[in-house]
This record gives structure tokens, C-alpha cells and sequence, in this order.
């Protein structure tokens, strides 16, 4: 029995439109940042923490931006070097143990007119409720924003691999379905 040559484009058109919607899922969890919880420094602040893994702590900033087309002006409230001002902990509330910070200082992600800086990582073996304990001594008080957010790398990481494996399977069945067509004409023309 011989397969059609346009199977192969209807399934690399199906792979493309699932690759798209969990690209787009992928992504739109990113957009949710402001959903996350926040915490005011200084203070203390219980979070829900739903589920196992991976946490960074954003230091989260505001920019005013103003394009007029040919100029644009950008100016950030922001403080510099404020892993060493502020004094962050993690209780979790079920066990009384404070959650291991591992400085981490190498994401950063901007939405609207809001930037940030990571912090510290953490990891919990499961989920539940959390203190989160801030403290500083040389800042203005709160005027400090920290966001706690769930696997950021591996969301971003997430989006490149869906973007990647979709754009693979889909070429490798088009090209698969043009050497078909391909070799159907040729046996064609051979005939």
C-alpha cells in the first residue's frame, strides 16, 4: 500500500499548529509575572508556594520610558548592588526550617514598565506555605519589590525546545513528502 505524498504535509500542518499552541502556553506563563507573589521590603510576607522546584527571587524595578518616534528617553528606578542590602529569608511555615538562597544573579526579564534583576534561587521538595522574611538597612522603605517566580529558566528554556522541535519535525516531514512526490513523478515519467 503506498502512502500519498500529502500525508506528510497534513501531518507536518498538524505538528505546526501543536507546536505553536504549546509554544504559546509556554509563553503566556511567562506574561503571568505579575501574578506571582510579591513581597515589599522590608516586611514579612506568607506565600503559597504551589508546587515543587525551582524558585527565583526577582529584585523588580520601574522604567519610565518616553519615544517620540525619532527619540527615545528611558530613566530606571533602580538601586544598584541590592543583594547586598537586602537581607532575604525562606521559612518554610510546615517544618519551621529556613529554605537554603543561592545568590543568583544572571536573569533578568522586563514587562510593561517594570524590569528585574534575579537575586537568589531556592528549591522546596514540595509545595505549601512560606514566609518570606526582608530586611535592609540602607534603602528607603517600601519602595522594594521582590517577586518569587517558579522555574523561570526552565519556562524560557521550555519555549526555545518547543520552537526548535517544531521546526524540525515539520521540516523533516515536508522534505520527506517532497522526496515522495518527487519520486512518484519520477516513476511516472520512467513508465
Amino acid at each position: 500500500m503506498k502512502i500519498p505524498w500529502y500525508i506528510g504535509i497534513i501531518a507536518a500542518i498538524i505538528v505546526l499548529i501543536l507546536g505553536i499552541v504549546i509554544t504559546v502556553l509556554n509563553v503566556s506563563y511567562l506574561f503571568k509575572i505579575d501574578s506571582f507573589p510579591t513581597v515589599i521590603v522590608p516586611g514579612e510576607n506568607e506565600v503559597e508556594l504551589e508546587q515543587p522546584g525551582d524558585y527565583t527571587i526577582f529584585y523588580e524595578y520601574e522604567i519610565n520610558q518616553i519615544d517620540i518616534g525619532f527619540f527615545e528617553m528611558k530613566s530606571t528606578h533602580k538601586y544598584n548592588y541590592v543583594i547586598d542590602k537586602i537581607k532575604v529569608s525562606v521559612i518554610d511555615l510546615e517544618t519551621r526550617n529556613e529554605v537554603k538562597l543561592r545568590p543568583q544573579q544572571n536573569s533578568t526579564y522586563s514587562l510593561n514598565d517594570v524590569e528585574a534583576s534575579s537575586l537568589y534561587d531556592f528549591t522546596i521538595e514540595s509545595s505549601g506555605s512560606f514566609r518570606i522574611i526582608t530586611s535592609t538597612e540602607n534603602l528607603p522603605h517600601n519602595v522594594i519589590k521582590l517577586t518569587v517566580v517558579h522555574n523561570f529558566l526552565g519556562s524560557i528554556l521550555s519555549v526555545f525546545v518547543s520552537i526548535g522541535i517544531t521546526f524540525l519535525v515539520t521540516t523533516i516531514l515536508v522534505a520527506i513528502s517532497i522526496f515522495i512526490r518527487l519520486r512518484s513523478k519520477k516513476g511516472q515519467i520512467s513508465k
